[in-house]
């Protein structure tokens, strides 16, 4: 089965503005998503924080994220702080790791093109922990708008 990688490399803020990387990395999984990616991997310590003098929690919004857009998603803060790796699916975090070290998880893509493609149906016990086809349920022609302005500055 082939899968569409999206590497993200974003223009990460920094000092006072660092807590900014947490909203910009859902907008690019948001980007990632409308361009069909099935795996979105950030740059090592983003959305971070990577300062610090800054607290603040970008992982857990990331993976509630990559459940509501059907990816998996690579992502982490820098080791200084208590570092932590995450590797996160549509059905939530698949493996989580603090400090330095090794963060190996098994992605299923079939099982991401089969929420993909199925319909939520009225079932017991459910075979999914999220939402099937919600990404088809995205209407970007409503927002592509905002995403541009989003990244215009």
């Amino acid at each position: 089965m082939k899968i569409r990688v999206a590497a993200v490399q974003p223009l990460s803020g920094s000092g006072a503005q660092e807590n900014r990387n947490a909203t910009e990395s859902l907008i690019w999984l948001r980007r990632a998503a409308e361009d069909h990616a099935d795996l979105v991997v950030f740059p090592e310590g983003y959305p971070g924080p990577i300062n610090p003098s800054n607290s603040y929690d970008a992982l857990g919004p990331l993976a509630e994220a990559a459940a509501e857009f059907g990816l998996h998603v690579i992502a982490s803060r820098a080791v200084p702080l208590g570092g932590v790796g995450t590797v996160a699916g549509p059905e939530g975090v698949l493996a989580q790791a603090e400090g330095e070290g090794l963060i190996v998880a098994d992605l299923d893509f079939d099982r991401l093109a089969f929420l993909r493609a199925e319909d939520e149906k009225i079932e017991f016990p459910k075979r999914y922990t999220t939402i099937p086809g919600v990404q088809r349920w995205r209407r970007p022609e409503l927002y592509a708008g905002l995403v541009a302005k989003d990244h215009a500055g």
